[in-house]
């Protein structure tokens, strides 16, 4: 079975003030999220994102998501290699 990606619950990315840490966070989650409803390993993820042009190390990829330290490009990179049309955070952190 695929090694999945290890949500250690890493932190956002320390320049932050304490509202975009909130911020981070959630977009962490959010990814996280989007990630695990596809049941993607990072070596599997990592061969996704070659398809839209990143090239990142699985290794690499799993540091990434734990530090919180993407872009919003990222995020629709991944989006983009997983064949998301959309995306609904509220589904995805729990905020309705």
């Amino acid at each position: 079975m695929p090694e999945k990606i290890k949500i250690d619950g890493g932190s956002p990315p320390e320049k932050c003030t304490s509202g975009d840490l909130e911020w981070a966070s959630e977009a962490q989650q959010i990814l996280r999220a989007l990630i695990a409803r596809h049941g993607c390993s990072a070596k599997h993820l990592s061969r996704l994102l070659e398809t839209v042009g990143v090239q990142i190390q699985p290794k690499a990829l799993t540091n990434k998501i734990n530090r919180g330290t993407f872009t919003f490009a990222f995020v629709l990179q991944v989006a983009r290699a997983l064949n998301v049309d959309s995306i609904d955070v509220s589904t995805l952190t729990g905020h309705e």
